[in-house]
């Protein structure tokens, strides 16, 4: 199973923080307690200190510990924590053997309800041409519907270029955000999930609704399609 961990670029930073973030999901090191010392913590996972502490500054900004001066590294509770966890909580409880069909379904509904709002800020923006990128995104991941990663890779790349083609800059942050996320979910996903047919069409629909200022009407036509789709996604784990 690939987990994209898209904010960390050297290979040893990856290793070293999905597994402080397995003992952290695990509970080897519970909420409210101080990690080891550095000297420990780098004999064990096998790292530099120099490592250590740039792995553990990206753990912290994903809210999962926090650094006291005079105090060390201390773990925080997961209603703390922020969604560029979710990835690496996702592969921890798969690796555990749990089940994990209800947070995917917790997941994917979110993406939904997150999609739509983009859908009625993006409306009421849109002209006639705006989407054209969009529609060419998804023309791609169609095509690209045998690999489901890619495909939810370029799917997720159509709604951001829906953000940009009128300039939503919130919009189009946040969906950079959830592009990173979601792309790794799909990973997960990925070999059992398939593509509902309709998908291009239902999309070519939206696009032109949109850009009729119609969002409303857009989202009455997605949102029962991204329900069937997420419904056979959380389907095919079992």
């Amino acid at each position: 199973m690939a987990n994209r961990t898209y904010l960390i670029s050297a290979p040893a930073q990856r290793q070293v923080v999905r597994a402080l973030l397995d003992d952290i999901i695990r509970g080897t090191y519970p909420a409210g307690e101080c990690l080891p010392p550095e000297r420990e913590l780098c004999q064990t996972l096998s790292t530099s200190r120099t490592t250590l502490r740039e792995s553990l500054r990206i753990i912290e900004e994903m809210g999962a510990v926090r650094s006291r001066r005079g105090s060390g590294v201390w773990v925080e509770p997961a209603e703390s924590w922020y969604l560029e966890v979710l990835p690496f909580y996702l592969a921890a409880q798969i690796k555990e053997g749990k089940d994990v069909r209800p947070l995917i379904a917790d997941i994917l509904g979110l993406r939904r309800e997150l999609i739509f709002t983009l859908l009625r800020l993006v409306g009421p923006k849109c002209r006639p041409g705006d989407l054209d990128d969009a529609r060419t995104l998804t023309a791609e991941a169609w095509a690209a519907r045998e690999s489901y990663s890619v495909f939810v890779e370029r799917t997720l790349a159509s709604w951001r270029a829906c953000a940009l083609a009128v300039d939503h800059r919130p919009a189009l942050w946040v969906v950079n955000s959830l592009q990173r996320v979601f792309a790794a979910v799909g990973d997960v996903i990925s070999s059992q999930a398939r593509v509902p047919r309709g998908y291009l069409e239902v999309h070519m629909k939206i696009y032109t609704l949109l850009e009729r200022g119609d969002a409303d009407a857009a989202i009455g036509v997605m949102r029962p399609y991204y329900e069937r789709h997420d419904e056979l996604a959380v389907a095919a784990l079992d």
